[in-house]
């Protein structure tokens, strides 16, 4: 007799109320989490989306404005700079009457002759300029532009959710164009005398004791009895910087030879030859920079030198010859005088530089090294703040070799 197996049926138990209730609030809740991750991630694209495009049109106009009036030949007319919707007149490289100007009413920065403006970007809602006088203070009321030494241009776009702000600083023309000369008499007594650009002396009665020698790259200033006094273009304080120069040493000797030095009480060697070492050396607030191996091997010979300062990410590199000699990290912050510079010379006129210098650029930028590279070989690199090729002294018409 067979007996007939069993058959097991598993029970397969229906959800409680309770336990669904508790299923459906945890599909609820992750749902609301995903939904507000979701939104969150949608808003701040959208925010910095916002904020990026802001910023490249900002700076993108900020840098013409910049580049623009660095060329230009006079300031003509300068808005107080209480004033939100700001305008600068200007004359042009090509003798034109230029100008920017904010239309308050389409809040679009304009540009061009002041009767055929065009709209360079918009979403501007405040431009002005803020200009100083020699002493770097700050000029109110109704501007002078004889007055003016440099301006400070502020820049604020506002988007759908953002607003920047940009600054840039721009160097009056006429002090770019100028330059001092120490030089002493016959009776060893010192004068400084103003040159202009391509360093024909205003007061021809002043022998001017620097001398016009066979250069690199055309020619250049024997710096053994004379130094110039550059303007104040550039503040190292508050923008990154890179001075480029040709050098040549006569002797190597057991003494410090200046070839930048900024002046005023905080001023500091910028570009200098150790008295023992023949490196290079710069000071970057209480930290003293150094090229990592000798530089001038031999006397009577052309080094290309580059000193690059970054001041936002406080870093400091050396290029001879536009090979990378010496890099330093957390170079220190930057506080430095805001006065000229002397170049050939100490502050206090000594020591001095034994030798000769060529084309000497500065530019308030980091430039790489491919830069470095073509500024070297003589190209038309950026827009340097001051270039001095150093080709010429010229006296009531008449060239000093």
């Amino acid at each position: 007799m067979q007996i007939a197996a069993k058959q097991y049926i598993k029970c397969r138990r229906a959800f409680t109320l309770v336990e669904l209730i508790l299923v459906v609030g945890t599909i609820g809740m992750v749902t609301g989490a995903l939904v507000g991750v979701i939104g969150n991630s949608t808003r701040d694209y959208e925010f910095g989306s916002d904020r990026s495009t802001l910023f490249q049109d900002g700076q993108a106009v900020l840098d013409q404005m910049v580049r623009t009036l660095r060329q230009a030949k006079a300031f003509a007319a300068v808005s107080p700079s209480t004033d939100q919707a700001g305008y600068i007149t200007y004359t042009s490289v090509d003798d034109v009457s230029e100008q920017f100007k904010l239309n308050t009413q389409t809040g679009e920065l304009e540009y061009g002759q002041p009767a055929s403006l065009s709209a360079l970007t918009g979403n501007v809602s405040s431009l002005t300029f803020t200009c100083y006088d020699t002493d770097a203070v700050a000029l109110t009321g109704a501007v002078e532009p004889n007055d003016i030494k440099s301006v400070q241009i502020e820049i604020t776009l506002t988007g759908t959710q953002n607003t920047v702000t940009l600054t840039g600083r721009v160097y009056c023309p006429k002090d770019i164009t100028s330059v001092y000369v120490w030089t002493p008499d016959s009776s060893g007594n010192e004068h400084h005398v103003e040159v202009n650009a391509d360093f024909s002396q205003r007061d021809p009665n002043i022998k001017c004791n620097l001398t016009v020698a066979q250069g690199q790259v055309n020619n250049a200033f024997d710096f053994s009895e004379g130094w110039l006094e550059l303007p104040p273009i550039i503040n190292r304080g508050l923008t990154s910087y890179t001075f480029t120069c040709w050098v040549l040493l006569y002797k190597r000797d057991g003494t410090t030879y200046i070839i930048f030095q900024q002046l005023g009480p905080k001023g500091r060697s910028v570009m200098y030859r150790g008295k023992s070492t023949n490196k290079l050396y710069t000071w970057l607030n209480k930290h003293r920079l150094e090229t990592s191996e000798a530089v001038f091997d031999a006397t009577d010979q052309w080094y290309h030198i580059a000193l690059v300062v970054d001041i936002v990410n406080k870093t400091g590199i050396w290029y001879v010859d536009g090979k990378k000699v010496k890099t330093k990290s957390n170079a220190g912050s930057n506080k430095y005088s805001t006065g000229g510079f002397h170049l050939g010379a100490h502050k206090f006129r000594a020591p001095q530089w034994n030798g000769r210098i060529d084309d000497v650029r500065m530019y308030d930028v980091v430039l790489s090294q491919s830069d470095i590279k073509d500024v070297m070989a003589g190209g038309e690199v950026g827009s340097p703040l001051g270039w001095w090729k150093l080709d010429v002294i010229i006296r009531d018409s008449t060239i000093l070799e």
